[in-house]
């Protein structure tokens, strides 16, 4: 994405084609065409009333919070709606002099937490919309933080997990976090109870607001599930048309394969996977090799755990949408012991490239996973290691049905799904704003109200004048003429 300035900035114009503009000039200028967006002449000229501003992440977060900013923008440009859909993230400026380690880490802040809100205040100003007609869209709940900037218009904010939140107001034993990981949580939290809406991506999402920000968050929340990424679909069709190079990645490993996808953290159940592993092995005397894609597992367990040591397990790194659906696609199974999940997307991954799925029997997993996933429990390991001997073991015809169920269960969660939910929520949320006319408690003016009150305060003092003057009347009919004379002069 080009960006001029202190920010990046994408919108959708009068024709619905997406552009690009600068923080310093009005000046448009057209982008190539991104995955989920219609053509320029497929799209019909609508006359923008309402406004949506996303805001996304730091420029160079390639997470999933990223992901979903990404598909929902593409979902909302694609949709025939009057909401003007604009997209404003922070750009890295100081954080480009160092990005690495605790340098580049408070360099950062200095982006978002005080050159971004700068930008922030400045591109609302431009957009011109009375407050009630922007609605601004926060994709990952933690820039909650941005709130305080936004609190005169609507604010949807989506939830994807709350660990860093809970993990900071003491939920999970043994998990520190310092004084200033605490403070930043506490304003997250804070800017969370306080927005007018809430998306949860998953129950389990929902369910930890409420214990995080009280029922009265909850209250005023919805469920809205992520979706698999068109990019995925789209790779994962022209696999199972034979289009791609099918036996790719088990040429470059060396065989069969498990796979498991994601990070380092604890919660993503990365030693819980070894050891399952390591119970395998001594109940399948070949077993397929172990394929970390994400961040590089040996760098943690490598020198540690025997798996790595023996030379069972791999590391492939961080992959395109392309390379990974393709791993997905040959790989075995989906081995996912994860212990903590907002939402759980390499479960949907797999199962549209068709890949089988093991994973957590805990929620959000079981609320993902479907009847197509195997569910487990992580801390029974040798259990665990049964279940995947099982699944490994499957015949031809059971495995086919299980893959067949696993795409059933993917297509459960469509783009068009969710940005038709995201659309009623902007719709409900601008015309309970119409309504109450009140932002956070602030009042906002219009034209409508400002004239209305003008009106209002004229019959007050008209009617005030018309009280003194009969006063005045009265007083003069007793029979005090003169002082009447002086009384209605001095109240002219």
């Amino acid at each position: 994405m080009k960006t001029v300035g202190i920010f990046p900035m994408s919108r959708a114009g009068e024709d619905g084609s997406r552009y690009m503009a600068s923080a310093s000039a009005d000046r448009f200028v057209r982008p190539r065409v991104e995955v989920g967006t219609r053509s320029e002449c497929e799209r019909p000229r609508i006359n923008k009333k309402r406004t949506v501003v996303l805001i996304g992440n730091y420029e160079g977060e390639k997470g999933s919070m990223d992901r979903f900013r990404r598909i929902l923008e593409g979902g909302l440009s694609w949709e025939e709606s009057d909401w003007e859909i604009i997209t404003i993230r922070p750009r890295k400026i100081i954080g480009a002099i160092n990005d690495r380690g605790k340098v580049g880490k408070w360099l950062s802040y200095v982006d978002k937490y005080l050159l971004f809100p700068l930008a922030l205040k400045r591109i609302l100003k431009r957009i011109g919309r009375r407050p009630e007609e922007t609605i601004c869209h926060i994709c990952d709940h933690s820039n909650a933080v941005y709130y305080w900037i936004l609190r005169r218009r609507p604010v949807v904010v989506t939830v994807h997990d709350l660990i860093a939140v809970k993990s900071a107001m003491g939920f999970f034993d043994g998990k520190r976090v310092g004084w200033k990981g605490r403070l930043l949580q506490r304003v997250i939290a804070s800017g969370l109870r306080r927005c007018e809406f809430r998306a949860c991506v998953s129950e389990s999402t929902a369910l930890d607001l409420e214990e995080v920000c009280g029922q009265s968050a909850r209250l005023r929340s919805r469920v809205i599930p992520l979706c698999v990424d068109p990019a995925v679909w789209e790779v994962a069709e022209e696999t199972r048309a034979g289009r791609d190079d099918t036996e790719r990645w088990r040429r470059e490993i060396g065989g069969r394969y498990i796979v498991h996808v994601g990070a380092n953290v604890w919660y993503k159940g990365r030693d819980r996977c070894l050891d399952i592993y390591q119970a395998l092995r001594g109940l399948v005397p070949d077993p397929p090799l172990l394929v970390f894609a994400g961040e590089r597992a040996g760098e943690v367990y490598g020198f540690r755990h025997p798996v790595f040591r023996d030379g069972w397990a791999r590391d492939v790194g961080w992959l395109s949408d392309r390379d990974l659906c393709l791993l997905y696609h040959e790989a075995e199974l989906l081995l996912f012991p994860s212990l903590y999940e907002g939402f759980g997307w390499p479960i949907l991954e797999a199962q549209a490239c068709g890949c089988r799925v093991v994973t957590t029997d805990r929620p959000p997993m079981t609320e993902i996973g479907g009847e197509a996933a195997v569910y487990i429990n992580p801390d029974d390991v040798k259990g665990s290691a049964r279940k995947v001997v099982a699944l490994l073991n499957e015949d031809e015809t059971s495995k086919r049905k299980r893959i067949l169920a696993g795409l059933a269960n993917a297509r459960r969660f469509s783009v068009s799904r969710m940005v038709a939910e995201y659309l009623g929520v902007y719709e409900e949320l601008w015309m309970s704003m119409r309504e109450k006319n009140t932002v956070g408690g602030r009042k906002v003016e219009n034209v409508e109200n400002m004239c209305a009150k003008a009106m209002l305060w004229l019959l007050r003092k008209k009617t005030a004048w018309e009280r003194l003057r009969e006063l005045a009347h009265e007083y003069s009919c007793a029979g005090h003429g003169d002082s009447t004379d002086g009384m209605m002069g001095s109240s002219r």
